[in-house]
């Protein structure tokens, strides 16, 4: 242990702030390096993901705004979850993918969304935005089912864990983890 004396109190508490903001520091360093990432992630992919980004944004916001700040964490493009999602009591996260689509299959009343595979162990959550609903299936299924898109009609789904959520029931349905029992939870450093 080491001690130090200081002549005042005044002393003692300026070289306390001092010490634990030294601690703090690195964690905010980072999360500057975090913002500089996804601006320089934009400015070379452009707005390819800007559905899945808006729905993500949209989604945190709603989040936040329900069950408080830090519910929802947007997650910088390249990583393998779009958002995580807090479980209620613990300071773990669900993993979530997001997939967008804004029309229907051509001529068809169905929607498809691509790239599906490889997301085992988290919610895969199909956000049709020109009817601002969601679809939830689960990332295993998907899977084992082996096909890379995924197409439905409203109403007809039938492997959905959920259908036709708007985003108040979306953040509702996620809160409500016991459907996450079989999910890999994680944590903030261990998804980035």
């Amino acid at each position: 242990q080491k001690r130090g004396w200081f002549p005042t109190l005044e002393a003692a508490a300026k070289a306390k702030t001092a010490k634990e903001s030294a601690k703090v520091a690195p964690a905010i360093a980072k999360k500057g390096t975090l913002k500089k990432k996804r601006a320089r992630d934009v400015q070379i992919y452009g707005n390819a993901s800007k559905l899945e980004r808006d729905a993500a944004i949209e989604l945190k916001t709603c989040a936040d705004a329900t069950y408080g700040p830090g519910t929802a964490i947007v997650m910088n493009d390249g990583t393998r979850a779009d958002v995580l999602f807090k479980v209620a009591g613990a300071s773990l996260y669900l993993q979530l993918q997001l997939k967008t689509t804004a029309t229907k299959r051509k001529n068809q009343n169905g929607y498809r969304f691509q790239q599906v595979l490889g997301y085992a162990g988290m919610l895969v959550v199909c956000w049709v935005v020109d009817l601002k609903k969601a679809w939830v299936f689960d990332g295993t299924w998907l899977d084992e089912r082996g096909k890379r898109n995924v197409n439905f009609t409203p109403g007809s789904e039938t492997h959905a864990l959920a259908t036709a959520l708007t985003m108040d029931q979306l953040i509702a349905y996620l809160h409500d983890h016991t459907h996450a029992a079989h999910l890999r939870l994680t944590t903030e450093d261990a998804a980035r």
